[in-house]
């Protein structure tokens, strides 16, 4: 039985757009796996310079538990509760409580403020939660590595906004000749095309008229 447990941790950010650098998270390793496999930390959001917070959520953890989650601006990667621990000390720590729900909130009031110089740094977040089916004691999931800094620009589809029709070339008119071609004594014409080999021949009717 897989049950989805889920915490959220909000992180604040100054309310400052001077930055250069693309905002983006990535998956790291480190975890271990628990009564219902490897618990699960992602991100609802980037950590953009600006924005008022940014959503982290652990899930597929073990109901009725507790557990802690450690944010810092450093990784450590060192052997830790038979995986690997990335958030380096000094951390920020968020003790949480899963209840049967599969739902436990973090109350973090304090956030993590950012200045401008954090513009291109990067945080480092980690969540631990006690799982009797888990080694020792304790599964951890994969550490999420969240790079602050400004939105990606929207890439806007192409689009063809004036649809270019199929045309067909238009022959362009050239010389005319006049001749008797059928030998009935009476003028024919003879005309040419500029932008194609062919030609056109009107016999004359007699009449004055061409056809």
């Amino acid at each position: 039985m897989i049950v989805a447990t889920a915490i959220t941790l909000v992180l604040f950010v100054a309310d400052n757009d001077a930055c250069d650098d693309i905002a983006f998270n990535a998956a790291l390793s480190g975890g271990t796996a628990g009564v219902a496999g490897v618990p699960l930390l992602e991100a609802s959001g980037l950590a953009l310079i600006g924005a008022e917070h940014v959503e982290l959520t652990v899930s597929s953890a073990a109901p009725d538990s507790s557990g802690l989650l450690l944010v810092s601006t450093a990784s450590l990667q060192v052997p830790f509760l038979g995986g690997v621990l990335y958030p380096a000390p000094p951390c920020l720590v968020y003790p949480f409580s899963t209840d049967v729900a599969g739902q436990a909130g973090i109350d973090a009031i304090d956030g993590v403020k950012l200045e401008t110089a954090h513009c291109g740094s990067d945080l480092f977040a980690q969540a631990s939660v006690l799982d009797a089916a888990a080694t020792d004691g304790w599964a951890l999931t994969d550490a999420l590595r969240l790079h602050l800094g400004a939105a990606p620009e929207p890439r806007l589809p192409l689009v063809q906004l004036f649809p270019m029709p199929m045309h067909q070339p238009v022959p362009l008119p050239g010389p005319v000749a006049v001749t008797d071609v059928d030998g009935d004594g009476l003028p024919d014409l003879i005309g040419l095309s500029i932008n194609d080999d062919e030609g056109a021949v009107q016999l004359g009717d007699g009449d004055g008229g061409f056809g």
